[in-house]
């Protein structure tokens, strides 16, 4: 029996070595209380420095990431909180801190550790607000550049306007732009860039037609066209019908298209697809010339 012991008893000392995950040892208190020993992760500077501490694997704990390299004790893990995570360059430089995932007013900016994100350079109202975004550094902004973002090194890149305004869009009421938005006709041929097109509000078919623009009254060398646009409002364009003397004696105006109370006569303006506007008598008018 005795032999037998000796025999087994390196065999348990083996297990304990080799597997103490496995086993549990009870002990007995000085008051003959039996209590038991668990095994705890052992703390590890590494997992600490990176915002995290040693776990079970096992264990019910929220980690934003999990580093099972960095604990020293078989079967723990590094539970990483990356709000935890000190990163003095990514709060001085960028005004930021390390997360799991930047938001969308944030820059994702390489810096923190374990697989945590810099997130910095927020953006401003201001900055949104001109059309800006944020970045690092002055470098690769084709445009001008303001601090209207939060961090030392974090700028607001305000891109040139791709579609500047004109004087012809403007004196057609509108605005230049690559796209134009419902209920409004885009022009073009009146933007500085082909890409581009001038964005009319309140336009009708008939108006655009004949590249005009509906308003309540033309002003400089504008024309006005009745019946082409609602509300009372008339079509607007640059008149290309010159009036000669022929078609100013009979007290008319050449124009692409004629009143409801005018008579057309093709015959007396050069320019093509205009016509004399006169009201009245044209044939009175005319034996009274002769």
């Amino acid at each position: 029996m005795g032999e037998k012991l000796l025999i087994g008893f390196p065999k348990v000392v083996w297990i304990l070595l080799l597997y103490p995950s496995l086993c549990k040892i009870e002990g007995v208190s000085g008051i003959g209380e039996t209590r038991q020993f668990e095994r705890v992760c052992t703390l590890a500077a590494e997992c600490s420095d990176v915002g995290g501490s040693c776990t079970f694997e096992n264990d019910e704990v929220e980690c934003d990431l999990t580093n099972s390299d960095i604990c020293p004790t078989f079967g723990c893990t590094c539970c990483i909180n990356c709000t935890n995570q000190a990163n003095a360059r990514c709060r001085r430089r960028y005004a930021g801190s390390c997360k799991k995932a930047c938001d969308d007013t944030e820059l994702e900016i390489p810096g923190c550790e374990a697989g945590c994100k810099c997130c910095g350079c927020k953006i401003t109202t201001a900055c949104i607000n001109e059309g800006g975004y944020c970045k690092v550094g002055k470098g690769d902004c084709k445009g001008r550049m303001t601090n209207k973002c939060f961090g030392r090194h974090c700028y607001c890149c305000i891109p040139d306007d791709p579609c500047p305004e004109t004087l012809p869009c403007e004196e057609s009421g509108g605005y230049c732009a690559e796209d134009c938005s419902a209920g409004e006709v885009g022009r073009p041929g009146l933007c500085e860039s082909d890409s581009c097109l001038c964005c009319v509000a309140g336009m009708t078919i008939e108006c655009h037609d004949v590249a005009g623009n509906c308003s309540k009254g033309c002003e400089g060398a504008l024309s006005p066209l009745e019946g082409r646009c609602h509300d009372g409002c008339v079509c607007c364009v640059q008149n290309p019908c010159e009036t000669p003397i022929s078609c100013a004696f009979l007290d008319g105006h050449c124009n692409s298209s004629c009143a409801e109370d005018e008579v057309p006569l093709p015959d007396l303006c050069h320019a093509e697809n205009c016509s004399c506007c006169v009201k009245g008598n044209v044939e009175l008018k005319r034996s009274a010339g002769l």
